[in-house]
């Protein structure tokens, strides 16, 4: 009989596997009835997520693209080495306007992309004996570079504009 009452739970145990399985449970009913529809926008933090924890595989395919991440947010501090290669960069692809800038004037022209394509830098070339400067040059748009030229010679001269387009 002795061996008996040793077995047998004390009436704090009892309650504390009683609260144990309740709280168990509580845990389990708010995971399956919890869903993202009933956290508020912005609730969730970096600070509240701890590192490592979202990962690749729990990323779903197309969740995370370039409309959807804000400026600045991806910096090259953020980013594991070797992560970005060539092979995962889309292409590239120059467009070219020759321009004739009349003599002791200025002349303007906008390059533009091929179709899809999105401009990312812009150059030109110019005579070298410096009779003709570029004044202007910027992104004048998603798909084009815009381009002025100041020529102080007396003659006309040829000059290129060029934007480099990602395409792909």
């Amino acid at each position: 009989m002795r061996i008996l009452g040793r077995l047998r739970p004390s009436p704090a145990m009892v309650v504390a596997l009683i609260a144990l399985f309740v709280a168990m449970g509580g845990i389990g009913y708010a995971a399956a009835k919890i869903g993202s529809n009933d956290i508020k926008v912005n609730a969730v933090k970096s600070r509240h997520i701890a590192n490592g924890a979202v990962t690749k595989k729990a990323i779903h395919k197309g969740a995370v693209v370039g409309v959807k991440i804000a400026n600045g947010t991806v910096t090259g501090r953020k980013l594991a080495n070797n992560s970005v290669r060539a092979s995962k960069l889309a292409g590239t692809v120059d467009g070219l306007n020759s321009v004739n800038v009349p003599a002791n004037a200025t002349a303007s022209t906008t390059v533009t992309c091929p179709a899809g394509g999105q401009a990312i830098s812009g150059g030109f070339s110019t005579p070298q004996n410096g009779q003709v400067r570029v004044v202007r040059m910027r992104r004048s748009g998603d798909n084009t570079w815009s381009f002025a030229f100041r020529n102080t010679s007396g003659t006309q001269r040829v000059v290129d504009a060029r934007v480099t387009c990602l395409i792909g």
